[in-house]
């Protein structure tokens, strides 16, 4: 709890006192993203789904600079979420009041690419798209390979270490996320194969100016997948040969979801709109499934029905 409070306080003064870049290599930068869904009717019946209206507030800080030259950059990044919904909470709690969940990401990536021009608009991604990056990358051609320390006030789910590879081409960006593979022989992830357990998406993003406005739109395509833990058991049911994990505590099935997502978006001079189109729990288009089906591995189940929903998002930034 207390580094979560401290990455909230971090946010606030990095929110503050974020300005214009005091030179041309060092970059700070924050944002604040409010969004609501609203689900299609499939959204009821099996299991207790979401909630028919469900919120996410995210907000992101971070710091970067060129090291050694400029080809290299590291960045280090806090991300912070509150929700009462979707993917991460594992919809069995009592109350309003225990629906809310908070997670805190903190990321250290490091990005290295070609044709380094600072004044680019283009986001500098270091883990999933649920939060609008603070910091832009410098590079119209770059590769950027990290790691995010996740925390929760959620006392049924543990800390956790996820793996981040993007590639960046022009405003083109393909990323992924996951906390095995070889993110973990890597050590950039934990290896266990939960919560937030892999992802990725494809992006394009454009900017421009008007007279003195500076305005940029995004079109991204993305796939999540979070399940639940109980300790060994992922590798307990690989050696035996099941084709689905079972969990020790049968609520662990709950926090299993899988999320696809086509997201549009626009700002101008820092204020920004847009709206994500989502698809829940479709079995047919599990990704997650896909693979390790190929690689001979257990399955996640996941309890709910597929439904959709229409989520619309307001945002803020400070570069």
């Amino acid at each position: 709890m207390k580094t979560i409070l401290i990455s909230v306080c971090s946010f606030v003064c990095g929110l503050y006192h974020a300005q214009e870049k005091s030179s041309d290599n060092f970059q700070f930068g924050a944002t604040l993203k409010a969004s609501i869904n609203f689900t299609s009717k499939e959204n009821k019946n099996r299991l207790k789904n979401e909630p028919v209206l469900f919120f996410k507030i995210s907000t992101s800080f971070g710091v970067a600079n060129t090291w050694l030259s400029k080809s290299f950059y590291p960045s280090l990044n806090t991300e912070i979420h509150l929700y009462n919904g979707g993917l991460g909470s594992d919809n069995v709690r009592k109350s309003a009041t225990n629906r809310m969940i908070l997670d805190a990401i903190f990321a250290l990536t490091l990005t290295s690419g070609f044709n380094y021009n600072p004044d680019t608009h283009n986001p500098l991604k270091y883990f999933a798209d649920f939060a609008i990056p603070a910091l832009n990358n410098p590079y119209s051609v770059s590769g950027s390979l990290g790691t995010n320390l996740i925390f929760t006030t959620d006392k049924k789910r543990e800390t956790q270490r996820v793996g981040f590879a993007g590639l960046n081409v022009k405003g083109v960006q393909a990323f992924t996320y996951n906390d095995g593979s070889f993110f973990a022989r890597m050590f950039l992830g934990d290896g266990e194969d939960r919560y937030y357990t892999g992802g990725g998406g494809l992006s394009y993003t454009t900017s421009w100016r008007k007279a003195e406005n500076l305005q940029d739109a995004s079109l991204e395509l993305s796939y999540h997948k979070f399940t639940g833990y109980t300790d060994e058991t992922f590798q307990l049911s690989y050696d035996i040969g099941a084709s689905m994990v079972t969990y020790k505590d049968e609520d662990q099935y709950k926090y299993n979801k899988s999320l696809w997502k086509l997201s549009a978006r626009y700002t101008e001079n820092n204020v920004g709109y847009g709206v994500n189109i989502n698809q829940y729990n479709s079995a047919k288009w599990d990704a997650q499934h896909l693979i390790h089906w190929l690689t001979y591995c257990p399955y996640h189940f996941v309890p709910y029905n597929k439904f959709y929903s229409v989520e619309p998002f307001l945002y803020i930034r400070k570069q």
